[in-house]
């Protein structure tokens, strides 16, 4: 389920673990590294849409060393 947050379509954490084919604790890992957009709401954690689609295109091992330095969604690092 969608919300927005701050302007922005972000993900609960599960479903976009469930997407990128990995774990929350994988996911909330990258978010803590700065590597992917996330934040927490709440008592929830949620990650910023515009990381899935960079994620999705390359290798999530790649990714945990940086980020992919071509989209906003992982920080461009």
């Amino acid at each position: 389920m969608e919300t927005i947050i701050e302007g922005t379509p972000h993900i609960p954490i599960a479903e976009a673990a469930a997407e990128l084919r990995t774990t929350p604790l994988r996911i909330l890992m990258l978010i803590k590294q700065e590597v992917m957009k996330g934040c927490q709401l709440e008592e929830e954690w949620y990650v910023d849409r515009s990381t899935l689609g960079c994620f999705r295109s390359q290798d999530m091992d790649q990714k945990e060393h940086g980020g992919c330095g071509t989209c906003s969604g992982c920080q461009g690092k």
